[in-house]
């Protein structure tokens, strides 16, 4: 479940991985190298003016709260999808300020060959998948390839957990990938200040391993800081990067092996800068289209309900009920009902309210119906056309619903309910209506009159052109 975090920096994402040779050479670990052409032909070509502007000392993205805590990854080569989950929720953050707890499986087990091969590894490119898919949340779509190298020696299969696409989406999409050459370390700097936590991948050798065993100032790394001394080469690993510190020439980085291992004790450690750091990949994110789901609505009713006129008030209250077709209605309640209306006299209003607002904007879940209620003072206008639309806790849009209401008054002042179901007339009655409305043609003998129309594509269009 995502939670909204307050944040005092504003900024889009960035993800970089620094690769090497091996696919899959331990199951901590299992980056794959891009080939050098096509990485070249992703890069970016970086603004000249902006990179001659020194950095701090010192960054972190921790300071500022925009970094989730440390996943693990266990017996399978998905260091790829960790480091670039863990960047996308960074990003997430620091774009919106939303903290999700994203699924790493779905990248695992959805986005298959060429660049990823499941627990056997995958490409820094792999997080492109993101482009046109929307990523799902931890809750509904959980790891379940921990034990992958426990039971299988090699790869295929690539995962034991099916692709599937039932989660709902969390609504970002990954945009402008992009790699930049890791050797020049302002641009790296810039990167992930300015562009937030990336992925970092290098070398693993077996003193790695003694290193994150032991806690921080264990010889030969008293500082803290990694830097390869002995051992054979392991293989590649990603890892997500967080930060820098000048005074120790090292980077600050995320790891995938358990939030409360390695040297400090919560999933991070630090390695100097020029421990084989060969590759940098960046991405930005984007509103997304929610993998293309949309929210409809049909409305049902209009109703009015009249005050004694006797009593002085003339402000009745309209209200509208329509039903809404929403493949996640439970996203509905916590977002917010949008509303605009115009009168003949030319005088308008909009505004909106949170789902629910009291009795003046109602959500049935069980009858998956939303309710309006406002008051208006019609003076002597003739009609009022009102347009209304739902945008859910995800940013997703609904379409545009427009009505048309016609008032009518008599001194007797009767009253009908809330759920008084007034005429829906055709457009063409409308229209009639509204002339014998401005000539004085009508003699209802009733306290109020509404009527509502279901306007065709023509005629919404422009009431959408009218009110928006």
């Amino acid at each position: 479940m995502k939670k909204k975090v307050r944040v005092s920096v504003i900024f889009s994402g960035l993800l970089f991985i620094i690769l090497i040779g091996n696919q899959a050479a331990a199951w901590e670990l299992g980056l794959i190298p891009m080939d050098r052409k096509t990485y070249e032909g992703y890069l970016k070509k970086g603004d000249v003016t902006m990179s001659v502007v020194p950095e701090p000392a010192y960054w972190d993205w921790r300071d500022y709260g925009m970094v989730t805590p440390a996943k693990d990854q266990a017996r399978c080569g998905s260091c790829w999808a960790f480091a670039a989950t863990g960047a996308l929720e960074s990003k997430i953050l620091i774009k919106d300020g939303w903290e999700y707890d994203l699924s790493e499986q779905m990248l695992i087990s959805a986005y298959g060959p060429p660049d990823a091969l499941g627990c056997c590894g995958g490409l820094g490119d792999a997080v492109r998948f993101y482009e046109t898919v929307s990523p799902r949340e931890e809750s509904c779509y959980p790891y379940g390839d921990g034990d992958f190298f426990n039971i299988h020696s090699t790869c295929p299969p690539n995962s034991m957990i099916a692709e599937h696409y039932t989660c709902p989406p969390v609504c970002y999409n990954v945009s402008d990938f992009y790699t930049v050459e890791a050797d020049n370390l302002s641009e790296v700097k810039r990167s992930v200040r300015t562009d937030g936590p990336g992925i970092l991948a290098y070398e693993v050798y077996e003193d790695f391993m003694t290193y994150w065993a032991h806690p921080a100032g264990t010889a030969p790394w008293s500082d803290g800081v990694y830097f390869h001394q002995s051992g054979e080469y392991l293989g590649g690993h990603a890892v997500m990067v967080i930060g820098w510190d000048d005074e120790t020439q090292s980077a600050l980085c995320k790891n995938s092996w358990g939030s409360d291992s390695g040297p400090f004790g919560d999933g991070t450690f630090r390695i100097r800068y020029d421990q084989e750091i060969a590759e940098i990949y960046n991405f930005t994110i984007v509103a997304g289209d929610c993998d293309g789901y949309t929210i409809a609505l049909q409305h049902i009713r209009t109703g009015r309900k009249i005050s004694d006129f006797a009593s002085g008030d003339q402000d009745p209250a309209v209200s509208f009920l329509s039903a809404v077709d929403s493949p996640y209605p439970e996203r509905i309640e916590g977002g917010y009902l949008h509303w605009q209306y115009e009168f003949s006299s030319g005088k308008n209003r909009e505004g909106y309210d949170p789902i629910p607002n009291n009795e003046f904007c109602k959500w049935d879940r069980n009858r998956a119906t939303i309710s309006k209620r406002f008051c208006t003072d019609w003076e002597d206008n003739l009609w009022m056309d009102a347009g209304y639309w739902i945008v859910d806790i995800e940013g997703v849009e609904s379409e545009h619903d427009y009505i048309r209401i016609y008032p009518s008054t008599n001194e007797s002042g009767t009253s009908y309910g809330d759920d008084h179901t007034f005429t829906t007339m055709s457009t063409a009655e409308v229209v009639n209506q509204a002339v014998a409305d401005s000539t004085g043609g009508t003699s209802d003998n009733i306290a109020c009159f509404i009527a509502t129309a279901a306007f065709g594509a023509g005629m919404a269009q422009e009431l959408r052109d009218l009110l928006l």
